[in-house]
């Protein structure tokens, strides 16, 4: 949902902690909602799309966000910079973790290059297109061995384009 305007109307603490609370105008609503959020969360603004649903409770409308997920996500569509920069680093932690990165400069290189798929990712996402390809049935080989033949031949060895490959 796109918002017209938004406006910090105050503050709580609450089960979550300390709330701030701001009334949101999203574009083909009639009245105004309510959002809470925790203070470092981005504050909503005009032009803003915003993920999630329209409530009516016995405090009045009350928009709730979507909950982070692959399928639509909670991440504001306006800057998806978030999500992709956010990939790229747990990534890089996992591969450091395991010792497969081993110095900062190669660390850095990496994040890089995984933001950028998460990019990708998140483009793909945006667009409706689930990016994870499962295959309908099972791939038989059609390549027979022999008594004689004590193993398969090798497969072809070639360079790995890391942008052939579908996430």
């Amino acid at each position: 949902m796109k918002v017209i305007s938004a406006m910090k109307t105050g503050s709580y603490t609450g089960k979550f902690g300390t709330m701030v609370k701001y009334a949101i105008q999203f574009e083909g609503q009639e009245e105004a909602v309510e959002l809470s959020q925790k203070p470092e969360t981005p504050a909503p603004k005009a032009g803003d799309e915003l993920e999630g649903t329209i409530e009516d409770t016995q405090y009045g409308k009350r928009f709730k966000k979507a909950q982070g997920s692959f399928s639509k996500g909670g991440f504001s569509k306006s800057d998806p910079t978030s999500f992709y920069l956010s990939y790229g680093k747990d990534i890089v932690t996992a591969f450091i973790t395991a010792g497969i990165i081993k110095d900062t400069k190669e660390a850095a290189t990496q994040w890089t290059n995984f933001a950028t798929l998460g990019k990708k990712l998140y483009d793909d996402l945006s667009a409706g297109h689930n990016p994870i390809k499962t295959p309908e049935k099972p791939v038989q080989s059609q390549t027979t061995y022999s008594a004689r033949d004590d193993e398969p031949p090798m497969p072809e060895e070639r360079e790995v384009d890391i942008n052939e490959i579908d996430f």
